[in-house]
């Protein structure tokens, strides 16, 4: 009941029920989920002690050094949900969350360009534009990483009006890093929470959304990839290019 309330609140219209029929074939249906996936025992087990450490994962308030929260899975295989800052971090691939044109001017796109140094942003405008919830590759520079993928949460309609991230949009860039992962021999990825900076995604929709597809990618997939590490910030303000100017002023 309290996912399908949530589907119904749903920020992206276009993510919520588009009919009262939907809603009862949900809430009678056992086999399927809130956004009409098919249930699955394993997957529900593994959901449940994510919902035990998400009230804290989500939380504003983290003193010290929080815990990591850990999940094994069959096959050797993690998924670690962990805080700090993404452009120090030791993978294979980093991702980072960022708008079509691939500018770079805000949250963990701008970490990791200032980490990464001299030629990584010239090199990744070359693939620009990106349609949003798709992924474009970039060697990693200095970062310590071999590849970072872009994924674009951020794009414009045919219209030109400005489209913001959903789950549907986070999931699709979930599974297009797999996709270049195993096309690239991947073991290891790092996520950061996608869509919550200049896209304005609400945490609770972005971890919920990487969490679903992640779990079912580790428990079910024939994957290259076996260590999965999603990483918050430790605070919630996003940190902007012209923040930076005005610090160094």
């Amino acid at each position: 009941m309290s996912d399908c309330i949530e589907r119904c609140l749903a920020k992206n219209p276009a993510d919520r029920f588009q009919s009262f029929k939907q809603i009862v074939s949900v809430l009678e249906d056992t086999q399927l989920d809130a956004w009409g996936v098919e249930q699955d025992a394993a997957l529900n087990a593994f959901d449940t002690i994510y919902r035990l450490h998400r009230k804290r994962l989500l939380g504003s308030q983290r003193n010290g050094n929080p815990e990591d929260v850990i999940f094994d899975f069959p096959g050797g295989r993690t998924l670690s949900i962990t805080f700090g800052d993404l452009s120090g971090f030791h993978a294979d691939a980093l991702v980072s969350s960022d708008d079509l044109y691939l500018s770079m001017d805000a949250g963990v796109a701008l970490a990791l360009e200032q980490a990464a140094g001299p030629g990584y942003h010239e090199l990744a405008k070359s693939f620009r534009p990106v349609r949003i919830g798709r992924v474009a590759v970039t060697p990693a520079f200095a970062l310590n990483a071999k590849y970072v993928f872009h994924g674009v949460t951020v794009g414009v309609s045919e219209k030109d009006d400005v489209v913001g991230p959903s789950r549907d949009v986070v999931a699709e860039i979930v599974d297009s890093c797999f996709y270049h992962a195993e096309s690239l021999d991947v073991e290891t990825l790092a996520f950061p929470l996608l869509g919550t900076g200049i896209g304005h995604l609400s945490r609770s929709e972005s971890l919920d959304a990487m969490f679903q597809i992640i779990s079912r990618r580790m428990l079910r997939g024939s994957s290259t990839v076996s260590k999965v590490t999603v990483v918050l910030r430790n605070s919630h303000v996003h940190q902007t290019r012209s923040d930076q100017y005005d610090t160094l002023e």
